[in-house]
Order: structure tokens, then C-alpha cells, then sequence
């Protein structure tokens, strides 16, 4: 808003954000005191074999996972922006959808589907067919991935390809450029930051992920560092993974963040805004669409189709979970209440990066970020030893549960929150002042309701995370508490197949909920929120 740089951040709001900011950075700060506490013993820990093994699992997962999302994404985008495909409205609003199915979800109907005993399988038993190869391990996690991934590509890639001046063609052609050679040579560079954005979603994802790498027995970082926690006495090679995968995570953003620097996010020719020149599809027609169908049939209709068979075979059969009400009050409950301590803990912050061309307020806004691209697991961890040291009377409580939650999910808030605040003109507040209104009374009467919905969207993003959230919940969460996440995968791991699909429906069906507000959040940085 202002951008004078000389002005200062006001004490009332550099306080409050500078302690929030610290606050957030308490896990990861603690976890590097922690591992180092004990350097001589983890750096004989880390250095086994076992540890070299979990890296290269979960590089191999997170490179052919980020492969196969790009192809996916390339082929699908190239079909809806340069051909005459029918139907190109509903392809486009329907192809990023397996963004709202967690990855834990889409393994349990992975393993209801094409498990040992499970649909497939029992489907061609009459056709003397009994075994079918093992969905458990890197073949389940990356089917999994892959087709809950690849909408972070598509999203980024269809926008940039809609976006290339279509003279570039014509200019190509009249040089005796083919149309193929003109793709390779012109228009693939020209999409590599859009795909170079997008997958760096996909690897962060894949290195977060732990609800289907955990339920498909598939060894990465996170799900050794549970089983670490959960196991080992001594879970200082717990603590020693958990950095290794921060100091990963860390240096991804770095990356991102430096490549951002220097994009350009404008149009240099109106031209770009124009129709572009389509293929004529004709007999490809129905190849087209049944290759789009067959994407989106197995990213999102397979796993909401059988979810819902489940669940209803769970209702008829009475195999409903006991405490079904009280874990989606627990739910609703804390994604509430999470939404709204997102809002006091984020709104300093993004009122001194919006109104504050400063360097501090760019530092506090980048500090802020680093719990949001940490996987929750780590985090989880960190406040684990914090908490158990340092906190005894907050361990193992709600509060502590929430803090958690809040650590992870306030930038979704204040991306939403600042993209607002940019919207309003300065002069208007200017001239509340004018007239004798305070700061305070200024935020109340003028920029509140002005930005109102901006800051809906925020928490409305923040309630769609923490519902879906399972990792920290089960780690940070009071030993009698659960949640609908939670009971998923408790279930899914005792294998109460049809008491996990009605915790799976439940969540989906609250996840709706937040989802009207998400459609105005056109902040780039409002990309993130989707990984988790």
C-alpha cells in the first residue's frame, strides 16, 4: 500500500508478528538443538545403511512420481488448449479435482481396489486368476500419487499455455517451421517455468506425504520418522531424519524462492488473450476424450465411486463407527477453531507485508512460509520434544494440537489476508484518518470489511487443511482424542474396510464445505495450500 521504505512498522503490529514469527520457528529451531545435543551419536546413526536406503526410496518415489505428473499434465493441457476436444469447459473444471481426495484416502481405495482379496482380484477369481502383483510398496505409492498429484501441473501449465501469443505460431510456420518443431523448439521453453512451478508442488508433496506412503508400507522419510517415534525408545534417529527432510524442504523453497525472483508474471501482447489456433480433432474425437476419462476415472470417479459403495454397504450392514458423531464434532471442532487462531496469529503479518515495502516485513513474511513447506510430520515431531521438555502442563492437549495446526497452516491465511489488503486503495484509509479515527478504529470500521472476504477465504482454506490433516493429529494430538483422519487410517490399518470409507466420506463431504470460498484466491502464493 505504502511504498515508502523509510516509513517504520508501527510497534503494535511488528510485535505481535515478530512473536508469531518466532513462535512458528520454535519446532525447527528446537529440532536442530536437539540433534545437535547428540551430534556424536546421530552422525553414527545417519551414517547405516538403513538411512542410505530411505533416501534413495523416497527420491525414487518423489522423481518418478514428478515424471509421470508432468506427463499428465502436458498431454492433458495440450488436448483442452489447442484442439477443438467437446465438452472443454467441464474437462478443465473437472481435471484438477483430485486435488480434494487426501492421499490417504485415495491409498485405502487403492488397496480396496487392487489389493490382495480386494475388488479386482476377486472380480477374476472365475476366470482362474487368484494372485495379482503386490499394490504394497512403490508401485501403490506412486499409482497414488501420481494421479492425486497431477493437478498442480495442470493448473500451473493450462494458464501458461492459454497465455502464449499464438503470432509465435504463425511466425514459426512462415519460417518452414513444423508444427511439432515449433512446439519443441518455441513453446516447450516457454512452459518450462510453469512446469519448473508445478512440480516443485508435486516433490514437496511427496516428500510430505505420509497418509499413502504409510497405509501402501512404502518406506520414505516421513513414515520411517514415525516409525522411529512410535518404536524407539531413543528416538534420536527420529529427530536426525526429521532434519534431514527439514534441510531438504528448506533448500526446495530456497530454490523456488530464488527462481521466482526473476519471472515475469505479465503479458507483453494483447494478442495472448485471443483464441488460439486448435486441431481439428475429427475421428481423434473420441481417443481424446477417452484418454482425458480415463485420467480423471482413475484420480477421482474410481476413488469417490468406491468410497461411496463402502460406506453405504457400512450403513446397511450397521459396521458404523461407534463414535462416529463425537470424531466429526472433534473435526469441526478444531478446524474452527484453528481457522480462527490463524487469523489472530497472521493478521499482523499480513497487514506489515501488505502496507510495508520493508525488508523486515518481506523477512517476517519468507520466515513465516518455512512452517507451511515443512512436512507436518516434522513438525509434529519437533514440538513433540519441545513439548514432553519444555511444556509439560500443553502436552498432549487441544491447545497444543491447535498451535501445531496453526504453525502449518497460518500462510494460507495471510496469503488470502494480504491479497485483499492490496486491493484497497490507501487514500481511503488516509482519509479515515483525516476525520479522526484511530488506527485500531480504521482496521475496524474500514479495512475489516473491505477485505472480509479474503480473510473467509483464508480460514476457509485453513479449515479445509486441518480436516484433512493426519500426521501432526496423530502425534501432537491427547491420547483420547481422535479425529475423522485419524479414525480412516486406525481402520484402515486393522483393515475395517467399510468403518474407514464412512470416516473417508464424512471428510470429503466437510471438506466441501470451505470450498465456495476458494474460488477467488488468485494470490500466486495461494498454490501451496494444495500439497498438504
Amino acid at each position: 500500500m505504502n511504498d515508502n521504505v523509510s516509513i517504520k512498522i508501527p510497534r503494535v503490529l511488528l510485535i505481535p508478528a515478530a512473536s508469531v514469527v518466532l513462535l512458528s520457528l520454535l519446532p525447527i529451531g528446537y529440532l536442530f538443538i536437539r540433534t545437535f545435543g547428540s551430534l556424536p551419536d546421530l552422525i553414527s546413526v545417519l551414517f547405516r545403511l538403513q538411512v542410505l536406503l530411505i533416501i534413495i526410496k523416497t527420491a525414487l518415489l518423489v522423481v518418478t512420481v514428478c515424471l509421470s505428473c508432468i506427463l499428465i499434465a502436458l498431454i492433458s493441457c495440450w488436448i483442452i488448449t489447442r484442439t477443438d476436444i467437446k465438452f472443454k469447459p467441464i474437462w478443465s473444471g473437472m481435471l484438477p479435482m483430485p486435488l480434494v481426495v487426501p492421499s490417504y484416502v485415495g491409498a485405502f481405495i487403492i488397496i480396496i481396489v487392487l489389493g490382495p482379496k480386494g475388488i479386482v482380484q476377486k472380480a477374476l477369481e472365475p476366470f482362474g486368476i487368484s494372485n495379482l502383483p503386490d499394490i504394497y510398496g512403490f508401485e501403490g505409492a506412486w499409482l497414488t500419487l501420481t494421479f492425486l498429484c497431477y493437478p498442480y501441473i495442470f493448473l500451473t501449465l493450462k494458464s501458461a499455455m492459454e497465455n502464449i501469443d499464438p503470432a509465435l505460431q504463425e511466425i514459426a510456420q512462415s519460417s518452414g517451421y513444423s508444427y511439432w518443431k515449433y512446439f519443441l523448439k518455441i513453446e516447450l521453453p516457454l512452459l518450462r517455468p510453469s512446469i519448473t512451478s508445478g512440480s516443485m508442488l508435486v516433490i514437496l508433496y511427496t516428500l510430505s506425504d505420509f497418509g499413502a506412503v504409510s497405509l501402501l508400507r512404502y518406506q520414505t522419510f516421513t513414515w520411517s520418522i514415525y516409525l522411529q517415534y512410535q518404536a524407539a525408545f531413543d528416538r534420536t534417529l527420529a529427530a536426525g531424519l526429521s532434519l534431514i527432510l527439514a534441510t531438504i524442504v528448506i533448500s526446495i523453497l530456497y530454490f523456488e524462492s530464488n527462481t521466482r525472483k526473476n519471472r515475469n508474471y505479465y503479458r507483453t501482447n494483447a494478442r495472448a488473450s485471443q483464441s488460439k489456433p486448435l486441431f481439428h480433432l475429427n475421428e481423434w474425437q473420441i481417443p481424446a476424450s477417452m484418454l482425458l476419462g480415463s485420467i480423471l476415472l482413475i484420480g477421482l470417479i474410481i476413488p469417490l465411486f468406491f468410497l461411496v459403495y463402502l460406506a453405504f454397504q457400512g450403513f446397511i450392514t450397521d459396521q458404523i463407527p461407534k463414535n462416529i458423531l463425537s470424531l466429526s464434532i472433534n473435526s469441526l471442532t478444531v478446524s474452527i477453531v484453528t481457522a480462527i487462531s490463524t487469523f489472530g496469529a497472521g493478521s499482523s503479518i499480513a497487514l506489515i507485508t501488505a502496507k510495508y515495502k520493508h525488508k523486515i516485513a518481506i523477512l517476517l513474511e519468507n520466515t513465516s512460509y518455512i512452517g507451511f513447506g515443512i512436512p507436518g510430520i516434522v513438525i509434529a515431531l519437533s514440538l513433540v520434544f519441545f513439548g514432553a521438555n519444555y511444556a509439560s502442563l500443553l502436552y498432549q492437549t487441544i491447545p497444543f494440537l491447535i498451535f501445531g495446526y496453526t504453525i502449518m497452516f497460518m500462510p494460507a491465511l495471510i496469503g488470502a489476508f494480504k491479497s485483499s489488503l492490496l486491493t484497497v486503495n490507501p487514500r481511503i484509509e488516509e482519509s479515515s484518518k483525516i476525520l479522526g479515527e484511530s488506527e485500531l478504529g480504521t482496521f475496524r470500521r474500514i479495512l475489516l470489511p473491505l477485505t472480509s472476504p479474503g480473510i473467509y477465504h483464508g480460514m476457509s482454506l485453513v479449515f479445509l487443511l486441518t480436516i484433512k490433516e493426519l500426521p501432526v493429529t496423530l502425534i501432537l494430538g491427547p491420547l483420547d482424542f481422535g479425529t475423522l483422519a485419524t479414525a480412516l487410517w486406525n481402520a484402515s490399518e486393522e483393515a475395517f474396510f467399510l468403518e474407514a470409507a464412512i470416516s473417508g466420506v464424512l471428510i470429503i463431504v466437510l471438506s466441501i464445505i470451505p470450498i465456495f470460498g476458494l474460488n477467488k484466491l488468485t494470490n500466486e502464493r495461494s498454490l501451496w495450500i494444495h500439497y498438504k
